[in-house]
Formats: structure tokens, sequence, C-alpha cells
């Protein structure tokens, strides 16, 4: 539930540029992200639409994030908000395999003031995440920060 949670939230915060102005504090890994950067920005300089903007600033985003905090590398992000679907991969830190997750189908539902994310359905390459998800995360409304709700509603 935290990496849905910390997806929803990134999609905003890209636009806020809190996840791209962070530096990890790693000396070792400083060469590696100002890389790691510098490629991102040449994948920003070639976007043909929204879907595609969209998709490289989360990733952009989430990868900083995930690697700030020890716990990995965002491989992939692709979203079509028009089809209402995401996917993505990551190299979580100690697995050798990447996780692969897609969502097939979502929805960003407005309550009153509130607004809140729901996936549809979700699949993962891990049989025991994939029972974790509709267990914890299928059909469930996750609330998204009053702060972020009207960017969600403009942008997805």
């Amino acid at each position: 539930m935290q990496l849905f949670r910390l997806l929803i939230s990134v999609v905003t915060i890209i636009f806020f540029s809190v996840g791209c102005t962070q530096t990890p504090s790693s000396p070792a890994t400083k060469g590696e992200s100002r890389k790691n950067k510098d490629d991102e920005m040449a994948v920003l300089s070639k976007i043909k639409n929204k879907n595609e903007l969209i998709s490289a600033l989360i990733k952009l985003a989430t990868s900083n994030y995930l690697e700030t905090n020890g716990f990995g590398q965002m491989r992939d992000f692709s979203i079509d908000t028009d089809a209402k679907s995401f996917a993505f991969s990551v190299n979580l830190k100690g697995e050798s395999v990447p996780l692969r997750v897609a969502v097939p189908k979502y929805e960003i539902v407005k309550e009153g003031a509130k607004v809140f994310f729901v996936a549809k359905n979700i699949a993962t390459d891990r049989e025991w995440l994939n029972a974790v998800a509709v267990k914890y995360l299928k059909e469930k409304k996750i609330e998204i920060a009053p702060k972020y709700s009207m960017f969600m509603l403009l942008a997805l």
C-alpha cells in the first residue's frame, strides 16, 4: 500500500519539483545519480505527448526518492491517462529480479471535498504480492492529500 501511495503522491509532487530537487547524501551515488538525471533530462527533451511527459516525470521523481532512501531504482514507468492505467518496474535493493506492477484500470474519485485513488485491478509478477494487492488495495479508496487533489483531478 505504501508503494501505491508513494506513486500517487509522486504524480502530484513532480509539478512542485519536490522529488526532482533532492540529491542523494552518499558521495558514492552522487556521480551515478548525476548521470541518471542527465539521462532522464535527455528523455524529457524527446517527449511527444501528455502521457509520456507524466510517465517521465513520475519515473524521475520516484527513482530519485527510491535511490535517496536506499530502496532501489525505478526502471520504467508508463501511464495512459485515457485508458486510466499504468505500469512500472523497479529494482528493489536486495532483490535479484525487478518487480513488475500493472494497474490496468484505476479511477480518481471525488466525494465532497475529498479525492481518492481506486485501483480497479492490480497485477504483479509475484504471486504473494498479487494476493496482498487483491486483499488490501483492489477496489479500496486511498485518499489523496488535499493539497494534491486538485492537480490529480486535472492531470489524470
